[in-house]
């Protein structure tokens, strides 16, 4: 994804859900999954906020490896929105892959149509 105009389409898109203390924004696209994270200065400082995307690219990853169809086609929007300070490493993946689970449509639980592997 590149360009501002991209990003705020993907910032304003209604397909949502939320868990302290991330938020993630999905929008149907193209057969690769596209992610994006976004984190604010009121998280922390840019050492802070950069291990921090560090740690949620590594989460991500790692969810996508143990479950493909976490992932559907699309671009992903990843908004941390409080300090995450006090949250562990383990406590951190259950949040983003609930977040993930959240996200498929309620309809489909099995289907793999709207899915891609990543």
């Amino acid at each position: 994804m590149s360009g501002r105009t991209a990003f705020d389409q993907l910032g304003k898109t209604k397909t949502r859900v939320q868990r302290v203390p991330v938020r993630v924004k999905h929008k149907p696209g193209s057969c690769t999954p596209t992610l994006v994270f976004r984190i604010p200065r009121r998280v922390g400082g840019a050492v802070v906020r950069n291990r921090l995307r560090r740690r949620l690219r590594a989460i991500v990853r790692e969810a996508a490896h143990e479950d493909s169809t976490l992932f559907m086609s699309g671009d992903y929007l990843f908004t941390v929105y409080a300090p995450v300070d006090c949250f562990s490493y383990s406590e951190l993946r259950d949040t983003v892959a609930k977040l993930l689970r959240d996200l498929k449509p309620p309809n489909e639980p099995n289907s793999t149509n709207n899915f891609c592997s990543y």
